[in-house]
């Protein structure tokens, strides 16, 4: 018994093919994702900024611990150059929970950087040209900077 009501027609044929070549539908599906991509490398370009502080700074931390830096721990410098960044980070008011750990390196680069969770590597090179405690406590003070507005 069939229903006369219900039809069941086969699809007329070439139903499923395109007209447009294939290298041509590939070439605009290729653009269509490229596009996609570049908006969205944009776009988090664009929020990275505030993506950054909105994560906890323990957290950084807990990224880097493992990390070992190429530094010279409790020599002389280190421990001086410690004592300086504690001296410094004091009037910067840093936010709540972050410190700065000093790294040394006896390296004849001159370069200063800091680092994911509030690590800054100086060394010998640069400490080498600097003429006084307080040009030191400047490179210092910018290091911070970097990691207090969380753009290491």
């Amino acid at each position: 018994m069939s229903n006369p009501l219900y039809q069941n027609p086969q699809p007329r044929e070439g139903i499923n093919t395109s007209k447009e070549h294939p290298l041509k539908e590939l070439a605009q599906l290729l653009l269509g994702i490229g596009v996609f991509v570049l908006i969205a490398i944009w776009v988090l370009t664009a929020l990275a900024g505030s993506l950054a502080q909105r994560v906890p700074f323990e957290y950084e931390q807990s990224m880097v611990a493992d990390f070992e830096f190429d530094s010279q721990p409790n020599s002389a410098q280190q421990v001086y150059l410690q004592s300086l960044a504690d001296r410094v980070s004091e009037q910067m008011d840093l936010p709540e929970g972050m410190t700065i750990t000093v790294h040394y390196s006896d390296d004849d680069i001159v370069n200063a950087f800091a680092t994911l969770g509030g690590n800054v590597l100086f060394y010998k090179g640069l400490v080498d040209k600097m003429g006084s405690e307080d040009e030191l406590a400047a490179v210092m003070a910018h290091e911070i900077a970097h990691i207090k507005h969380r753009h290491p």
